[in-house]
């Protein structure tokens, strides 16, 4: 839609980022920012991919004006399509120091299983020089939350 994205009922798959709100407040003013009450977007639940796992327990802002004439990105994957980075979660175990260069823009102490290591979040595109990554679900150690990431594989 230009310079932001706009999902429409379709085939195929659409990559995101998914985030856990749990003030009603704050959800209300995302869909003020996504201009739900204007008709531009609808808040919808929706099926996500979670480390190989199903879950409908996400929502989605589905683009509610006419898509023709609009191009359609065709993996999905408006972020890579704009030439821009999406963030992922990275497991590391133990207190493994990071390479300086994978930036990380947040941290959290957390667990696979009984092996404490830390999320680092960081930019997707970062991760390719880390070679073979599989997904994994994480327990924060100090929210008991559970996130979804990769982990060296």
């Amino acid at each position: 839609l230009g310079s932001y994205p706009g999902v429409v009922e379709g085939p195929g798959a659409v990559y995101g980022e998914v985030y856990e709100v749990e003030d009603p407040a704050v959800l209300e003013r995302v869909d003020d920012a996504e201009g739900v009450g204007e008709g531009l977007y609808s808040r919808e639940r929706c099926v996500v991919l979670f480390g190989g796992e199903l879950s409908e327990m996400a929502q989605l802002y589905v683009y509610n004006k006419p898509a023709e004439g609009r191009k359609r990105v065709g993996d999905g994957d408006w972020a890579r399509y704009k030439g821009r980075s999406g963030l992922a979660n990275l497991f590391l175990a133990g207190e493994t120091t990071i390479p300086e260069w994978l930036e990380p823009i947040n941290t959290v102490p957390a667990k696979i299983g009984d092996v404490k290591g830390v999320i680092y979040t960081v930019y997707e595109n970062k991760l390719r020089r880390l070679g073979r990554l599989k997904p994994c679900r994480i327990t924060g150690l100090e929210d008991g939350k559970t996130y979804y990431g990769l982990t060296l594989g």
